[in-house]
């Protein structure tokens, strides 16, 4: 949220910590020398407000709307790569958050939706593998080549 008494050099929010609630500054400005707007940096607070949103799967839409900022704030030139890398580990948390899930799913014998939840949100797949064992037919000689016959048309032959 921007209030009009910090618009000038931060932007801050409302930040949880376990029961407290705090405004903290999540960006402040930047001069960069150069004319035009001004830019504004994150900090480390709106690092970890980034990283928290980003691991209940939120979309960078519902970031930008909840730190009150617009997409350009979070994709300039000081920001882009450290949003990306935020993002990414608040991802990767919500991944690791899922297969806890998974896990105390199955010890409640709940197996069904740690099964779902693995094949929506983790990649895994059900998968069947055939071994054949035998070797290919140009490689067998008259005699493995009856035998393989015989025994994939019945033992009559016919």
């Amino acid at each position: 949220m921007i209030d009009d008494k910090d618009k000038r050099d931060a932007i801050t929010a409302d930040v949880s910590e376990s029961k407290v609630r705090r405004e903290k500054v999540i960006f402040t400005k930047v001069y960069t020398g150069k004319q035009g707007r001004p830019k504004y940096k994150i900090t480390d607070d709106g690092i970890r407000l980034l990283e928290y949103l980003a691991s209940l799967n939120a979309t960078r839409e519902e970031i930008y709307a909840a730190m009150g900022v617009d997409e350009s704030v979070l994709n300039n030139n000081l920001n882009k790569s450290i949003f990306q890398e935020a993002y990414n580990n608040g991802k990767q948390k919500y991944l690791l958050n899922i297969r806890e899930a998974q896990l105390r799913l199955i010890r409640k014998d709940n197996a069904a939706m740690a099964i779902f939840l693995g094949k929506n949100y983790l990649g895994q797949t059900d998968s069947s593998q055939i071994q054949i064992t035998e070797k290919p037919p140009e490689d067998m000689d008259v005699n493995e080549l009856y035998a393989l016959l015989k025994k994939k048309l019945g033992k009559d032959g016919k």
